[in-house]
């Protein structure tokens, strides 16, 4: 059985590189895990790419400051940082700590934009920033989409989404959510694919 340490462990080494810590991994997962929003990169990427000072590993603070000066990279990378930010206190495999290898300070501060969740979330770390972010209405919905998607076996479609969300609103435990799920038209009613 996996206990918490198992689980955040996972989490932490999954969204990592191999042997240093992946911000916008981590921003993503977080985003994509948390809110089910799928973010899409734009088309010419490549031609935004931003190249790392070999063998630094702060150096991707330096990318961080590089993509919020670009328009078309701003726009995903001002929710993404911020999240994957909140994580650099944990290294690749999910050591605690407080400086990068090359030494240089982490500051795991930051702002959630209010465009990702419903109010701006101010947070000095990352169980400050999952904390708020865990109580916003979008994680209860997206967490109740997951459970409808497993449980039915395909995501909910447009006009499910309602019901999805009344059914994360009208529920106070995951018991409740999932006797709520169970008994939602989505499953009472499910459409041939």
């Amino acid at each position: 059985m996996l206990t918490r340490f198992h689980r955040e462990w996972l989490v932490l080494a999954n969204t990592a590189g191999q042997s240093e810590s992946a911000l916008i991994h981590r921003g993503v997962a977080g985003i994509e895990k948390l809110l089910c929003t799928v973010l899409e990169p734009p088309d010419d990427i490549s031609e935004e790419s931003v190249d790392l000072p070999p063998g630094t590993t702060s150096g991707k603070l330096l990318g961080v400051e590089n993509r919020a000066a670009k328009q078309q990279c701003r726009s995903c990378h001002q929710t993404i940082d911020p999240i994957g930010l909140a994580f650099e206190s944990f290294d690749a495999v999910g050591g605690v700590r407080s400086a990068y290898p090359d030494g240089v300070d982490i500051d795991t501060a930051g702002q959630l934009p209010a465009d990702v969740v419903p109010e701006v979330i101010n947070y000095t770390n990352a169980a400050e920033l999952m904390t708020e972010v865990a109580a916003t209405d979008a994680v209860g919905n997206c967490y109740a989409r997951k459970w409808l998607e497993w449980s039915t076996g395909q995501p909910p479609t447009p006009a499910h989404r309602f019901e999805v969300a009344r059914s994360a609103q009208s529920t106070t435990s995951i018991r409740e959510l999932l006797l709520e799920v169970a008994t939602s038209p989505l499953m009472l009613t499910r459409e041939e694919s």
